[in-house]
């Protein structure tokens, strides 16, 4: 899943690259975003198995080179538009999945569950609802200003949904958001790092 991941990424930032028109640049934004959900998400996740219990190492430098990347990403991004093209924002990713491929293939391990769990469905509504609401929200805030009532209403909606996302999460036997781990000290603090 994340070699497919890493996959869709590079398929997604060659096509965005080519794109001829701005219908085609968003399709292939989200084959990247698919890519991007799949290699982020799991490489956290394949830290923790290679590494187990010393995980917290090598998982603070994944956090600190991810916050590098969103610090350095948007000067590097203007240097290569004003250089070769805004094209190369994209095409920038392919010299670089082809290194994490020659770097991961020999050294991480294939990595299955124990055992088949169901789908937490509810959970990924809530949560699904949750994010687009306060990201709408924010957004158009910004844009339509904070009285118009579609950002109040994205508002209130994130404000509803995401105490039920804990409520359910909490209940679930298989959760898609275990928040018992943003009470591990490590954890938080990695998370809270990344968010500022």
């Amino acid at each position: 899943v994340f070699y497919i991941g890493a996959l869709l990424l590079g398929v997604g930032s060659l096509g965005a690259g080519f794109s001829p028109t701005y219908y085609w640049l968003i399709f292939f934004r989200a084959v990247q975003s698919l890519g991007v959900a799949a290699t982020v998400t799991l490489a956290s996740s394949l830290i923790n198995i290679i590494y187990g219990d010393k995980a917290h190492y090598p998982m603070s430098f994944f956090v600190a080179f991810t916050g590098l990347g969103l610090a350095v990403g948007p000067y590097l991004g203007g240097v290569l538009v004003t250089a070769f093209g805004w094209e190369w924002i994209f095409f920038i990713n392919i010299p670089l999945l082809i290194i994490a491929y020659i770097f991961c293939i020999p050294c991480v391990p294939e990595s299955k569950a124990s055992k088949r769990v169901a789908l937490d469905l509810k959970g990924a509504v809530l949560f699904a609802l949750t994010i687009v609401s306060l990201i709408l929200g924010l957004v158009e805030g910004e844009q339509i200003g904070w009285a118009q009532p579609f950002p109040l209403l994205c508002i209130v909606v994130f404000l509803i949904a995401l105490p039920l996302l804990v409520k359910v999460e909490n209940a679930c036997k298989n959760p898609i958001i275990d928040f018992s781990f943003f009470a591990k000290k490590d954890f938080f603090l990695a998370g809270l790092v990344c968010v500022l």
